[in-house]
């Protein structure tokens, strides 16, 4: 099994998340695998002004070699994210 670890430190207006995605997608897609992008503290995205839907949206219509999964402390918090 290969293995593949990316940890992002976000600060506004220092990356496109898009272009990194696709560039982790296009990177995928070459050594033939998908990548799991698990996401922890989901809520934590919209401080960043980020919209999840959207982002969930892109990756599952664009991104054929991603798999996101959504994660939260708090019980019922991810239905509040989205």
């Amino acid at each position: 099994m290969q293995s593949l670890s990316v940890s992002i430190t976000w600060r506004r207006g220092r990356a496109v998340l898009t272009s990194l995605l696709e560039a982790v997608d296009k990177g995928a897609k070459d050594l033939g695998i998908r990548v799991v992008l698990a996401i922890d503290e989901v809520q934590e995205l919209g401080s960043l002004g980020l919209s999840v839907p959207m982002l969930l949206a892109y990756i599952y219509d664009n991104l054929g070699n991603i798999v996101t999964i959504l994660t939260e402390s708090w019980v019922g918090m991810v239905y509040g994210a989205l």
